[in-house]
Protein backbone atom coordinates (compact mmCIF):
# COMPACT_ATOMS: atom_id res chain seq x y z
CA UNK A 1 0.00 0.00 0.00
CA UNK A 2 0.75 3.61 0.09
CA UNK A 3 3.54 4.25 2.94
CA UNK A 4 3.40 8.30 2.68
CA UNK A 5 0.70 10.52 1.84
CA UNK A 6 0.81 14.76 2.33
CA UNK A 7 -0.97 17.33 1.42
CA UNK A 8 -0.35 20.65 0.70
CA UNK A 9 -1.86 23.76 0.64
CA UNK A 10 -5.54 25.25 -0.67
CA UNK A 11 -5.02 23.55 -4.96
CA UNK A 12 -5.09 19.82 -3.62
CA UNK A 13 -1.34 18.69 -4.30
CA UNK A 14 -1.09 15.74 -2.62
CA UNK A 15 2.40 13.44 -2.92
CA UNK A 16 1.98 9.81 -2.60
CA UNK A 17 4.65 7.12 -2.23
CA UNK A 18 4.36 3.70 -2.82
CA UNK A 19 7.32 0.50 -2.53
CA UNK A 20 7.74 -2.55 -3.75
CA UNK A 21 9.21 -5.88 -5.30
CA UNK A 22 9.45 -7.75 -8.50
CA UNK A 23 11.28 -10.75 -9.43
CA UNK A 24 12.47 -11.55 -12.86
CA UNK A 25 13.73 -15.00 -13.75
CA UNK A 26 14.85 -14.78 -17.10
CA UNK A 27 14.84 -11.41 -20.18
CA UNK A 28 10.72 -11.84 -20.70
CA UNK A 29 9.42 -8.13 -19.69
CA UNK A 30 7.55 -8.25 -16.35
CA UNK A 31 4.92 -5.83 -15.08
CA UNK A 32 3.40 -4.91 -11.99
CA UNK A 33 0.63 -2.54 -10.80
CA UNK A 34 2.11 0.77 -9.48
CA UNK A 35 -0.85 2.86 -8.62
CA UNK A 36 -4.91 2.32 -9.56
CA UNK A 37 -5.21 6.49 -10.12
CA UNK A 38 -9.07 7.01 -9.62
CA UNK A 39 -11.41 9.34 -7.68
CA UNK A 40 -9.33 12.19 -9.17
CA UNK A 41 -9.34 14.61 -11.28
CA UNK A 42 -6.36 16.93 -12.65
CA UNK A 43 -2.91 16.03 -13.24
CA UNK A 44 0.04 13.87 -11.85
CA UNK A 45 4.07 13.62 -11.88
CA UNK A 46 4.98 10.23 -11.18
CA UNK A 47 8.93 9.49 -10.60
CA UNK A 48 9.86 5.75 -10.09
CA UNK A 49 13.35 4.49 -8.72
CA UNK A 50 14.26 0.67 -9.35
CA UNK A 51 17.21 -1.34 -8.31
CA UNK A 52 18.09 -4.93 -8.65
CA UNK A 53 20.93 -6.91 -7.72
CA UNK A 54 22.24 -10.73 -7.66
CA UNK A 55 25.52 -12.67 -6.71
CA UNK A 56 26.16 -13.08 -10.43
CA UNK A 57 27.44 -9.66 -10.72
CA UNK A 58 24.25 -8.06 -12.31
CA UNK A 59 22.69 -5.00 -11.48
CA UNK A 60 20.94 -2.01 -12.28
CA UNK A 61 19.42 1.55 -11.65
CA UNK A 62 16.95 3.41 -13.03
CA UNK A 63 15.05 6.25 -12.35
CA UNK A 64 12.03 6.95 -15.13
CA UNK A 65 9.34 10.03 -14.61
CA UNK A 66 6.02 10.48 -16.72
CA UNK A 67 3.34 13.19 -16.46
CA UNK A 68 -0.38 12.43 -16.66
CA UNK A 69 -4.14 14.21 -17.38
CA UNK A 70 -6.77 12.56 -15.31
CA UNK A 71 -9.94 13.34 -16.91
CA UNK A 72 -13.72 13.76 -15.27
CA UNK A 73 -14.75 10.81 -16.66
CA UNK A 74 -11.83 8.92 -15.11
CA UNK A 75 -9.83 8.52 -18.28
CA UNK A 76 -5.96 8.59 -17.55
CA UNK A 77 -3.80 10.12 -21.00
CA UNK A 78 -0.22 10.44 -20.37
CA UNK A 79 1.07 13.79 -21.34
CA UNK A 80 4.19 13.31 -23.98
CA UNK A 81 7.02 10.00 -23.56
CA UNK A 82 8.36 8.18 -20.31
CA UNK A 83 11.70 10.18 -19.55
CA UNK A 84 14.34 8.33 -19.09
CA UNK A 85 16.23 10.33 -16.06
CA UNK A 86 18.94 7.87 -15.24
CA UNK A 87 20.18 4.11 -16.68
CA UNK A 88 22.86 1.77 -15.16
CA UNK A 89 22.80 -1.49 -15.75
CA UNK A 90 25.73 -4.59 -16.15
CA UNK A 91 23.65 -6.19 -18.99
CA UNK A 92 21.95 -4.34 -22.02
CA UNK A 93 18.74 -6.47 -22.39
CA UNK A 94 18.17 -5.67 -18.60
CA UNK A 95 15.02 -2.98 -19.04
CA UNK A 96 12.81 -0.66 -17.43
CA UNK A 97 9.56 1.42 -18.07
CA UNK A 98 6.09 2.69 -16.90
CA UNK A 99 2.78 1.80 -18.76
CA UNK A 100 -0.74 3.22 -18.14
CA UNK A 101 -3.15 1.27 -19.37
CA UNK A 102 -7.47 2.93 -18.61
CA UNK A 103 -6.45 3.96 -14.42
CA UNK A 104 -3.93 1.88 -13.75
CA UNK A 105 0.31 2.76 -14.22
CA UNK A 106 2.36 -0.38 -13.77
CA UNK A 107 5.84 -1.15 -13.76
CA UNK A 108 7.87 -3.24 -16.59
CA UNK A 109 11.04 -4.77 -16.40
CA UNK A 110 13.26 -6.91 -18.15
CA UNK A 111 16.04 -9.60 -16.64
CA UNK A 112 18.54 -11.50 -17.60
CA UNK A 113 18.02 -14.76 -19.30
CA UNK A 114 18.30 -17.44 -16.74
CA UNK A 115 19.12 -15.25 -13.93
CA UNK A 116 17.04 -14.76 -10.90
CA UNK A 117 16.69 -10.73 -10.01
CA UNK A 118 14.51 -8.96 -7.49
CA UNK A 119 13.97 -5.49 -8.74
CA UNK A 120 12.91 -3.01 -5.90
CA UNK A 121 10.84 0.17 -6.73
CA UNK A 122 10.27 3.34 -5.16
CA UNK A 123 7.37 5.33 -6.56
CA UNK A 124 6.62 8.78 -5.74
CA UNK A 125 3.68 10.55 -7.21
CA UNK A 126 2.43 14.16 -6.80
CA UNK A 127 -1.60 15.30 -7.71
CA UNK A 128 -3.04 18.28 -8.26
CA UNK A 129 -6.51 18.37 -8.61
CA UNK A 130 -8.48 21.19 -9.56
CA UNK A 131 -10.85 22.39 -6.92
Amino acid sequence: GVIEATAYGSMSPLKLVKRGLLSTTNATPTSTTVMALTGFFGAALMEIRVITNTTAGKCATYIRRMSYNLGAGGTLAEIGAVQDVYTAETDSTMDCTLTSSGTTVSLQVTGVAATALDWRWEASLMLVGID
